[in-house]
């Protein structure tokens, strides 16, 4: 846990309260630039890549990163930016005992949150939010595998139902001290269905972390290293940890130098190939069997980081594209035979936001709903 924490507040020392936004337009989870493949196959290869890595992401840094005033002031100039999207579709025929069924999967859920972070004497530090979330598609699955879950047939119909045709969005908002949302008249309509109601379409959950007994801290404080803690060092030996398993993996690490500096990883079918030959991972019989059954037609997934001349953080992308069939014979062993196709694929971006949130004039009218989750 104290590496992650060393390594999370590491990420965010890198984003400079000064540095501007230049993302890629097409907002299609890549950093432009022209990519050279880096060797990590030696602790010499791996030691430079995780030292440059490292000076980048603590380059922008308050110089006096032990007193926390001096975080918190330039922390209130930091703001973010995060937009993603994200598909996911199955087409799947089941043959049991000579008896076929079909089921489908086509979903679709997209987000953007712009977010920026305050500081105050009386209120110490926190954070203001506002963005839109939303998950729409429909899951149409075999009777018998609804039946199985042996529950009763009027409430199964209702669950069925919803499953099969939604679309949930809603407005979010944050104040810092609760999260705030503005539904839609699709969450309305889901929850008609089993009788249920929100008592508006404008609800807030309050934060309580100071109440959290797994919290190691109050509300609004800021958990920083230890004076005596070598943030580069720390931060170093988690980046060559990491640089380990890309290796062991066969993750293709490249970088691009032209206007800046960029940090690509690329994982393909030959990574998850190593994955699923790991046993610590895929048990031996759930890799045999993906191995006969699943074929990759695409596969892709990517990451990036990048910073520009000054070595300001500009941003953050990733992407995935995977495609393929599924196909299982039936047998004495495996008395089912399945076929079908699935595909997958997300763009997420992370850039710096320097303007201003603009909060709701009314969200002290958002109704707490939190006796009713809890």
């Amino acid at each position: 846990m104290k590496k992650f924490l060393s390594l999370a507040i590491a990420l965010l020392l890198a984003i400079s309260a000064f540095a501007l936004c230049a993302c890629n337009k097409d907002n299609d989870g890549t950093i432009p630039g022209k990519y050279e493949e880096v060797e990590i196959d030696t602790p010499q290869q791996q030691e430079y890549l995780a030292e440059t890595i490292s000076d980048k992401l603590l380059a922008n840094a308050p110089e006096n990163v032990d007193e926390t005033e001096t975080v918190q002031q330039w922390l209130k100039q930091l703001g973010f930016e995060l937009k993603s999207t994200l598909s996911f579709s199955t087409d799947v025929s089941v043959d049991v005992k000579d008896v076929k069924t079909e089921f489908s999967t086509d979903v679709t859920a997209e987000e953007s949150i712009r977010a920026r972070f305050t500081y105050s004497e009386s209120d110490g530090a926190g954070f203001l939010a506002e963005g839109t979330v939303g998950v729409k598609g429909g899951i149409k699955l075999p009777q018998f595998l609804w039946e199985a879950t042996e529950l009763p047939a009027e409430e199964l119909e209702k669950i069925k139902a919803v499953a099969e045709n939604f679309d949930w969005s809603a407005s979010i908002f944050s104040d810092g001290k609760g999260l705030y949302a503005q539904i839609n008249d699709g969450v309305k309509q889901s929850l008609a269905q089993f009788g249920a109601e929100l008592p508006s379409d404008k609800v807030m959950l309050p934060f309580d972390v100071a109440d959290d007994p797994n919290t190691d801290g109050q509300d609004g404080d800021i958990q920083l290293p230890d004076a005596d803690v070598d943030l580069g060092a720390e931060l170093k030996a988690n980046i060559l940890d990491v640089l380990q398993l890309l290796k062991k993996y066969n993750v293709s690490v490249a970088v691009s130098q032209n206007d800046g500096w960029a940090l690509r990883l690329k994982v393909t079918e030959e990574t998850l190939q190593s994955l699923l030959e790991d046993e610590n991972i895929v048990p031996p019989e759930v890799s045999e069997v993906i191995n006969s059954a699943v074929t990759f037609s695409k596969c892709v997934a990517e990451w990036y980081i990048g910073f520009d001349k000054d070595n300001k953080f500009v941003k953050m992308a990733s992407n995935v594209d995977i495609e393929g069939s599924i196909d299982v014979e039936k047998s004495v062993t495996v008395p089912v035979a399945v076929s079908g196709s699935f595909k997958l694929s997300s763009v997420e971006e992370l850039s710096l936001f320097g303007g201003e949130i603009a909060l709701p004039s009314d969200l002290d009218k958002y109704v707490d709903i939190s006796t009713l989750v809890a």
